[in-house]
């Protein structure tokens, strides 16, 4: 999923797999904290974060 041909903001990755946005939240810094993703700016919006 986060492999996607694009990055997701934490809304978009979070809305595939059923999940509430305060729990991706924290997934996501877990698996940024690991190494596994890296949160960036949205280049569009700048009020966003991707992950990649």
């Amino acid at each position: 999923m986060l492999a996607a041909d694009r990055p997701l903001s934490r809304m978009e990755a979070a809305a595939r797999p059923a999940v509430d946005r305060t729990t991706m939240v924290g997934l996501v810094g877990t698996l940024e904290e690991k190494g596994f993703v890296e949160r960036r700016r949205s280049s569009r919006d700048r009020r966003k974060n991707t992950c990649s």
